[in-house]
């Protein structure tokens, strides 16, 4: 299959199947909130591994695995798929505290004032007695809950992401590192539109700001992807990473008094330097990837046929 109909096939499968359940679901009168919401985004997030699996299959007659790096053979790059978006944080955290008006604060009394508008009387009683009864730190609890659920819960969710956009799309690519990872991530953001226009990622009222955020987002964020995904040979690895950023999503609120979300929620601007600043670090510290092709004839990585 030549390449271009192999990613036209991908975009048209990825693309129109989420359209149409975001619609159906729109239709039946779903909202973004609730256990349907939940079944309707991960069955969102799966369709690109769905959709390169049967192109892998019975486009290329390839076996999928290889293709799609679904391999699990942990090398020291693991540790750092998991921790980096820990730095990612910590870096927000810091950008955070430099905007004017915003504050630190250890006992999340920023955080609970934050919540309070979305929160029932009952509901902050209920937040403010755990936070004085909780054996350790809460915020410690909620990192420590974050971590695990990036190698757990959220990593299978975002495998089936990760397995399309930077597994089969790695093998139909086969380029240089940085058109690789931008393009990918551009597509990949502009795949968010369905549910975005259903309420995902609603940082702000206006749904065109937030699809800019979340586009602008995937794009910063693909190449740390990318570079995961090289350097283990896996899109599991590039899971951990892609569901423990989003699981640390909203940790630096936590301890955050003041502040515009735009600028110090999640996906916002702290968020989006944060993200920039560690893709900066790790193409610094492995320069002569970036500089190259993430696929190079008779690599470990060229898991994708010659054109035909």
């Amino acid at each position: 299959m030549p390449r271009a109909h192999a990613l036209g096939l991908f975009l048209f499968g990825t693309f129109g199947l989420d359209a149409s359940l975001a619609l159906g679901f729109a239709l039946l009168g779903g909202r973004y909130e609730g256990p349907a919401m939940l079944v309707l985004g991960v069955t969102f997030m799966w369709t690109p591994l769905l959709v390169g699996a049967a192109l892998t299959k019975w486009g290329w007659r390839l076996p999928v695995r290889p293709v799609l790096a679904l391999r699990f053979r942990p090398n020291r790059y693991y540790a750092a798929a998991w921790l980096l978006p820990l730095l990612a944080a910590g870096i927000a955290l810091a950008l955070a505290l430099c905007v004017p008006g915003v504050g630190f604060s250890l006992d999340m009394a920023g955080f609970a004032e934050r919540m309070a508008p979305v929160l029932s009387a009952a509901q902050r009683a209920e937040f403010e007695r755990q936070r004085a009864e909780a054996a350790l730190p809460p915020w410690f609890l909620a990192m420590g809950q974050a971590l695990l659920a990036g190698l757990t819960v959220n990593a299978l969710a975002a495998l089936g992401e990760e397995a399309g956009w930077r597994g089969y799309l790695y093998a139909v690519f086969e380029g240089p590192f940085w058109r690789t990872s931008l393009v990918t991530g551009l597509l990949w953001g502009a795949w968010h539109t369905p549910l975005v226009l259903l309420g995902h990622n609603a940082i702000t009222p206006n749904v065109g700001v937030n699809l800019a955020l979340t586009v602008l987002w995937c794009v910063l964020a693909a190449p740390l992807f990318t570079w995961v995904r090289a350097r283990t040979g896996s899109t599991i690895a590039a899971a951990i990473t892609h569901g423990t950023l989003n699981a640390l999503a909203g940790v630096p609120l936590l301890f955050l008094r003041g502040g515009a979300t735009l600028v110090v929620g999640p996906l916002g601007l702290a968020w989006q330097v944060a993200t920039a600043l560690v893709v900066a670090l790790v193409v610094a510290y492995d320069w002569r990837l970036g500089a190259g092709s993430i696929v190079r004839p008779g690599s470990a990585f060229r898991t994708g046929p010659s054109p035909v």
